[in-house]
């Protein structure tokens, strides 16, 4: 039970983060930086990776891709907003850690919930503060 509790208040924090980060009114890096460190501490929280130096280097590189993953919504490359491969792009950001030992099917679920989350919240949420709060909480689901 303290787990679900513990997820959820990540979920939430990181909602925060997510918005704050797109106001306006606070650093961008909020969201940039913010979200997926509080991703990766989830990871060291909840899935046993022995802490070696590879591992340690997977996750820094799974830090890295998911900050630039969530830094962009992609409209340079489809002209315009495109939350579906934003969240594609926000799960692709951990496969690195399939060789830290997380296993196939998170990632691959956690691909699926982010872009399909990401992108059905958006298009029928009309909200800007409530559509990036949702993105905020699907990119740690």
């Amino acid at each position: 039970m303290i787990n679900l509790l513990v997820f959820l208040a990540v979920c939430c924090f990181s909602s925060i983060l997510y918005r704050a980060g797109g106001s306006g009114n606070y650093p961008r890096q909020l969201r940039v930086v913010g979200c997926p460190f509080i991703l990766m501490g989830l990871v060291l929280l909840t899935i046993k990776i022995q802490l070696t130096i590879v591992n340690l280097s997977l996750l820094i590189l799974t830090l890295g891709l998911s900050i630039g993953a969530i830094s962009t919504y992609w409209d340079e490359l489809f002209g315009y907003d495109n939350f579906w491969f934003h969240g594609f792009m926000c799960g692709i950001a951990g496969i690195p850690l399939i060789w830290a030992g997380v296993p196939l099917h998170y990632i691959l679920l956690r691909i699926v919930i982010c872009s399909v989350g990401m992108g059905l919240w958006s298009k029928f949420i009309g909200n800007a503060v409530w559509e990036e709060n949702g993105r905020g909480a699907l990119f740690i689901l």
